[in-house]
């Protein structure tokens, strides 16, 4: 039994290091999206589609990456919230857009953790 919990915790950091965080900029946002329950989450698109390089494998064949990228927590949270209030101001104004992510959804998603908007 002891070595089973030492195993456990050994890769405990390995599975965490796997999901590594990266942030990009972008021009813009292109499209801002709002799921109904139960999935309850943002989700945010860029021209031209995420870079590979958020570590998430390509969709449906896209060899841009993926199309969307969702939000780490529920619309309900109020990060969130604040994220969506970013998001929006990317989208209306086009304005530049650091999105940082860390970790895929099932759906090969990134999911992002951070939003900066930024003036030209």
């Amino acid at each position: 039994m002891k070595h089973l919990i030492a195993l456990a915790l050994c890769l405990c950091p390995l599975a965490a290091a796997a999901q590594s965080t990266h942030g990009e900029y972008y021009d813009y946002l292109s499209k801002v999206r709002v799921n109904a329950a139960p999935d309850n989450y943002l989700y945010i698109s860029v021209p031209g589609n995420f870079l590979v390089e958020h570590g998430c494998p390509y969709n449906s064949g896209n060899s841009t990456g993926p199309f969307w990228a969702r939000s780490a927590l529920p619309i309900e949270n109020e990060v969130t919230k604040a994220h969506l209030q970013i998001a929006m101001a990317s989208y209306l104004s086009r304005g530049r857009i650091f999105v940082q992510t860390s970790g895929c959804t099932d759906r090969n998603y990134p999911i992002f953790n951070a939003l900066q908007l930024e003036q030209n």
